[in-house]
């Protein structure tokens, strides 16, 4: 019925409220009206997809993409990478595509000189030097084994002791927030359902009120279209109207 009369806002909109500033300015100063509790249009699938039509048409209209949407935040520290040549080093072979460099597992075998450089004093040292390494590392290695065997499963009862507890104390806050919108929810739920009855009474009343005006509108128009009818009659029969209806 909106359509067809002007007459039907009885009364000028509420001024809409100055934009928030939570959200660094993500909220505009769009009136939220929804009352999901109580309003069952959403789930109407003619409603649902006249709101995708609407939300589609303004994204068309809209100048921002969604590959767009890191725009408005503040830019990327410039990384200083003369103060780490090595991390420059390798961001610029991934920028170039380049695959990594292995591992230089050689340093790891025992192998003898070359068969050409077995007479080579210099060749059987480093030879030595690697082997003694090799040694050396597998006795840190048992060292390391011995004292994971000693106190090895007290540190992880205590590292697992910890990571309980940690696990225990997010479980909690996540309760509590749960508990806080299960409560809001509630709360919102009761508040809508407590007013419903008064929202269904003035739609009600502004509907009849409505209806009054457009039933006042079209009595005005009948009123208006017997007044130039009797107009024109009395034109015909030449009676002046105007010295009828002149004040004596």
């Amino acid at each position: 019925m909106a359509t067809r009369h002007n007459l039907l806002m009885l009364e000028a909109p509420p001024a809409k409220a100055p934009a928030s500033n939570l959200g660094s300015g993500f909220l505009d100063s769009s009136d939220v009206d929804a009352l999901p509790y109580i309003d069952h249009d959403y789930s109407d699938a003619n409603v649902k997809a006249e709101v995708h039509k609407l939300i589609e048409e303004e994204m068309s209209r809209s100048t921002k993409r969604p590959a767009d949407f890191l725009a408005e935040f503040p830019p990327v520290p410039k990384l200083e990478s003369e103060r780490c040549p090595m991390l420059a080093k390798e961001l610029e072979r991934i920028r170039a595509g380049k695959p990594p460099a292995l591992l230089d597992m050689s340093r790891y075998g025992l192998e003898p000189p070359p068969v050409n450089r077995r007479s080579d004093v210099n060749a059987w040292k480093h030879a030595l030097h690697n082997a003694q390494s090799q040694l050396q590392h597998q006795t840190l290695r048992l060292e390391n084994l011995d004292l994971m065997l000693k106190f090895g499963n007290s540190a992880w009862r205590a590292h697992n002791q910890h990571l309980e507890a940690f696990l225990a104390r997010l479980q909690a806050i996540v309760q509590e927030y749960n508990t806080e919108i299960e409560a809001l929810n509630r709360e919102r739920k009761l508040n809508q359902q407590a007013v419903a009855i008064q929202l269904n009474r003035l739609n009600y009343q502004w509907k009849e009120l409505c209806q009054k005006n457009l039933d006042i509108e079209s009595a005005c128009m009948n009123l208006e279209l017997e007044i130039k009818k009797l107009q024109r009659e009395a034109e015909q029969k030449g009676v002046n109207l105007d010295s009828h209806l002149a004040p004596r």
